[in-house]
Order: C-alpha cells, then structure tokens, then sequence
C-alpha cells in the first residue's frame, strides 16, 4: 500500500491482474475442450447456441448456471479427450507410415526407370546411331534397327510374361492364406477319431436259407426186378 488510505499498490495491481490473465487463459482452455468434446458427442447444441447468437437473442443466466460442470465432470471429459486425441495420434501415425511406404516405393520405381532408360538410350545410341550408319552413305540402316526394335519387344514380352506368372504364384498364395484363416474350429477328441475312422454301414438282411428236400436214394435194379418186370411185359 502507498501512502494514501485505500490505494492499492502498483505490484499488487499487477500480480492480481497476472492472476485474472491466468485464469481467463484457463477458462479458455477448457472452453474449446468442452467444445471439442460437444462437437464429437452433441453437435446440436453448439448448433443451438451459434443460432442463438446470430439471431441475437440473450440466454437467460439461470441456465448458464446448471450448465456449470463439477471437478469430476470435468476430469471426465478431459480422459475422453485424452483418449480421444489419443486414438487421433495412432492413426494419423499410421496413415504417415502408409504414405511414406508408398512414397518411398514410388521413388525406388522412379529410381529403376531412370535407370532403364539410360540403359536403353546408351543400348540405342551403341546398336543404332553409331552401330546401324552405313559407312558408304552416312545412313541408318533400316534392316538392323527394325531387328533391334523386335529384339526389345520380345525382352519386354518375356518379362511381363515373368511378371505375370510372378502375380498369379502370390495370388495363389494369398487365397492358401485366406483359405487357411477360414478354416473350422478343431473337432473335439470324439469328432475327430470318428471322421478319422468312420463306422460301418449296416449290413443288409440276409435272405432266409430254406432246407433242401432230401432226394431219393437212386434205384438199383437187381435181376429179380428184372425177371419180374419182363413176366409182366409177357402178361399183357
């Protein structure tokens, strides 16, 4: 305090106005928190209220006073947040490390092609510019550069051929991947001996066997039956 009575100093007039600085920095702080976490659970409030203010219209300050959050209302939402921002960074990491693979594929492929085509403009000016010029004419001659150009084509066909059955051997093996991922869950132990060792099928009714009618003893003729079968042949 200075001399005067009811002067406050200039230091404390400058630590209480630090202090107000501080606290409003806070509240705004945790304004664009509770608005960030409005924005992902209740959007049509802040829609409410940007409606409200357009049109100009006052809120009453009783309702400002139930929407006061308590401490623990308050650290909820700032874990969600957390959790929130969080799950954000993975992501947003994830997607770099996507972006980057694929950037750094594309360079390697733009390094290759540089290379081949240096290849082939060295290969064309060593085969055809200098190669293929007629000593006596100064001209190309047309037989050598039409077989250099077939010579190529036939390269490339052979390497896409190579690269086609490269991609039809990995898609065959993506599907074994797939299949063997989509397989059924293991049958238990009784499941499993019985699909290793399936039961028999029934055996089908046997026909009934019938008992053969004894035959006959085969007949022995003795001369008596012969004697007597002649007397009767004699009789009539």
């Amino acid at each position: 305090m200075s001399g005067e009575v009811g002067v406050p100093d200039q230091d404390a007039i400058e630590q209480e106005l630090e202090e107000l600085l501080r606290f409003n920095e806070t509240l705004m702080r945790e304004n664009e928190l509770f608005e960030s976490h409005l924005q992902r659970t209740n959007p049509h409030l802040l829609d409410d209220e940007e409606e409200g203010s357009s049109k100009g219209r006052k809120k009453p300050q009783k309702r400002s006073q139930q929407m006061l959050l308590t401490a623990e209302q308050k650290y909820d939402i700032a874990v969600q947040e957390m959790e929130e921002v969080r799950e954000e960074i993975l992501q947003t990491k994830q997607n770099s490390e996507q972006l980057m693979d694929s950037l750094r594929s594309r360079m390697e492929e733009c390094d290759v092609r540089i290379a081949e085509i240096k290849k082939d403009a060295y290969e064309f000016k060593r085969d055809i510019v200098t190669g293929a010029e007629n000593f006596r004419t100064g001209k190309i001659v047309a037989e050598k550069a039409v077989r250099y150009m077939e010579e190529k084509l036939r390269a490339k066909a052979a390497i896409a051929e190579k690269l086609r059955l490269k991609n039809m051997t990995i898609k065959s093996q993506i599907q074994k991947v797939r299949g063997a991922g989509a397989r059924p869950p293991p049958r238990s132990g009784r499941a499993a001996a019985d699909a290793r060792h399936p039961a028999a099928p029934p055996a089908a009714p046997r026909a009934p066997v019938l008992s053969a009618t004894p035959s006959p003893p085969p007949l022995r003729w003795s001369r008596s039956c012969s004697r007597r079968r002649t007397w009767a042949r004699s009789c009539t």
